[in-house]
């Protein structure tokens, strides 16, 4: 947490296709902002790596939620000291995440930062059978890497309410057990 906001990042790699790394701050409201959007062609894992490295330089150890396409890549930024952890990828989940933000007007861009998102916001292709995105390369590389983010935070935060709430049902359990002496 820096200036209040939580700071996380997703990352698809690519090489002939385009991969990304967005940064995303989320406020004390569950606001998220895309505030960066770095997206390449033709990197290799060591150029992704020192891009990791300013953003952790500039925003601290914060969760890189990464494609785990590239098992290799993720090892090397742990290994590296960045905080990389596999992606949650349920695609039709994870859209439904982002759109319900910009539903409620939780998601925001600051477009001075963004160089590929409005474009390929507007180029997504659904599959009218599936009703999930049609992968087409080169529309939704960046799509793919907010998803990521997005979609890993918010279903990490689900999971742990959910936890917490077994956790504290569990103990309940032990108090009723406690007080009426069963066991």
């Amino acid at each position: 947490r820096k200036h209040g906001l939580t700071y996380i990042a997703g990352v698809d790699w690519g090489f002939e296709h385009k991969g990304c790394i967005a940064v995303i701050a989320i406020d004390h409201n569950d606001n998220f902002t895309l505030i960066e959007e770095h997206t390449h062609k033709h990197w290799q894992g060591s150029d992704w790596l020192h891009k990791a490295q300013e953003i952790k330089d500039k925003y601290g150890n914060i969760k890189f939620y990464c494609d785990s396409a590239r098992p290799e890549y993720v090892g090397m930024f742990r290994q590296n000291g960045i905080n990389a952890i596999n992606a949650y990828k349920r695609i039709l989940k994870g859209v439904d995440y982002v759109g319900g933000l910009i539903k409620q007007r939780k998601f925001k861009v600051v477009k001075e930062a963004i160089n590929y998102f409005e474009k390929e916001l507007f180029e997504y292709v659904w599959d009218d059978k599936t009703g999930e995105p049609l992968k087409a390369d080169g529309n939704d590389d960046v799509m793919d890497t907010v998803r990521y983010a997005i979609a890993s935070y918010m279903n990490t935060k689900q999971n742990r309410r959910v936890n917490r709430g077994i956790n504290q049902s569990a103990v309940r359990k032990q108090e009723v057990i406690n007080k009426f002496g069963f066991i």
